[in-house]
């Protein structure tokens, strides 16, 4: 059950978020200290780029893994806070403020275990680490696919297109459908990293493409049936002035 913040009717930020977001927040300090002891370990060039077979093929300072990919997280979450409040229909939050809760903490934990990988990467330990990316964004795109469908309508987070942003029953069944469908491409990513690693990526970046093109066609078809809906008839009956 989807709980709303009832305490008022539009978005707006106050202590719930420290009391609700306070795990987030360690775990973004853990993420941190961790590339801060980390750094001085690191040789001044590393591996910041990565080919479809895992192999290095991009190098930079060692401050663009331990500074710049904490920055990414921070930044992710700060806009994740940050952008409802500019929403136009910012009054939709509230009645998804769990679920997005948890699409807020999924991307944290998302960009803090990426960091981890890459730096352990740098630190010369055999990791794989383009299986490791995979297997993160195969999870991330299950646990979106799982509640997808209880995101409102907005302008920013879920599957925005001209036809779920024009009806909120267009809008509902595209991300109840769509879930369905991240959740297949989540699980056909994990099962690609059992393939080579050339190969795994071909298959994971076909479900990503087929759940990304899946979700604008059948917006589309969702449209068209709502639009075929029969509608009840506008009452023209004119008015009395004189009552």
């Amino acid at each position: 059950m989807e709980r709303a913040d009832t305490s008022n009717e539009s978005y707006h930020l106050g202590r719930w978020v420290a009391r609700e977001d306070w795990p987030v927040w360690v775990f973004m300090a853990a993420i941190i200290a961790a590339a801060a002891l980390i750094h001085p370990t690191l040789p001044d060039i590393v591996p910041t780029h990565y080919n479809i077979r895992g192999e290095a093929d991009g190098f930079g300072g060692k401050a663009s893994l331990t500074v710049t990919l904490p920055l990414v997280m921070l930044g992710i979450y700060g806009l994740l806070l940050i952008l409802p409040l500019i929403d136009p229909r910012r009054s939709s939050y509230p009645h998804f403020r769990s679920t997005l809760r948890v699409i807020r903490a999924g991307l944290v934990v998302f960009f803090g275990l990426i960091t981890l990988v890459t730096l352990a990467a740098a630190k010369g330990i055999g990791l794989p680490i383009g299986t490791a990316i995979i297997v993160l964004l195969s999870g991330m795109f299950i646990l979106l696919g799982n509640y997808m469908g209880r995101i409102k309508p907005n302008w920013f987070i879920g599957i925005r297109t001209p036809w779920t942003l024009s009806d909120a029953e267009v809008w509902r069944r595209t991300h109840r459908w769509s879930g369905g469908a991240f959740v297949l491409a989540g699980m056909a990513g994990l099962i690609s990293v059992l393939f080579a690693a050339e190969t795994a990526f071909v298959i994971f970046l076909a479900a990503m493409l087929a759940v990304s093109v899946f979700s604008i066609v059948i917006s589309y078809v969702f449209w068209r049936q709502e639009q075929a809906r029969p509608r009840p008839p506008a009452d023209d009956s004119p008015t009395d002035s004189s009552r």
